[in-house]
């Protein structure tokens, strides 16, 4: 019997560096009320003389996530992302570093199957409501995808459903 796959088995990570150093921490996003990966294909369509029809080919992918959030006081993620949209910041200020785990993939060194890849942070909207601070936004690919082994970093050694950090290493390909 099929068994439904749960949306929040898979989980979006930031790079947040940490204010006294350039160590990176992928720290889970919390707060995404909204975060819908975009493929947005790139096509080359065209008719040959000697067909009744259109024949296309995918030439390129540029992947995307539309997201929205409510302001957590004190969330790492939350306030980097909120600080690059109320700053308005340009170029490498609004890059960063986002890890996504399947956890429903566990791979055989520990660890779960993920995807990196930095993302330019192109914030849209903020407060668009009445309770809740939100921001919204899209992130749009600014590199290739590197393709990885994601480990969960919790000190308590957490499972999937209480990690707050994880670890990513290439995979050896």
């Amino acid at each position: 019997m099929s068994k439904i796959v749960l949306r929040p088995k898979r989980r979006m990570f930031m790079g947040v560096k940490a204010e006294s150093s350039d160590t990176v921490t992928y720290t889970r996003l919390k707060g995404f009320t909204t975060l819908t990966e975009n493929k947005n294909p790139t096509e080359y369509t065209r008719k040959y003389v000697d067909e009744y029809f259109e024949e296309t080919d995918v030439t390129g992918i540029s992947v995307s996530f539309d997201f929205t959030f409510d302001m957590l006081d004190g969330d790492a993620v939350n306030t980097d992302i909120a600080g690059i949209i109320d700053g308005e910041k340009l170029g490498e200020d609004a890059v960063r570093s986002f890890v996504s785990v399947d956890f429903n993939k566990s791979v055989t060194s520990g660890g779960f199957e993920a995807v990196e890849r930095k993302m330019s942070i192109v914030g849209s909207t903020i407060g668009d409501g009445t309770d809740a601070l939100t921001y919204s936004g899209t992130l749009r690919v600014k590199t290739e995808k590197v393709i990885g082994v994601a480990v969960i970093a919790t000190p308590d050694g957490g499972n999937d459903e209480t990690v707050k950090t994880i670890t990513f290493t290439p995979s050896q390909d």
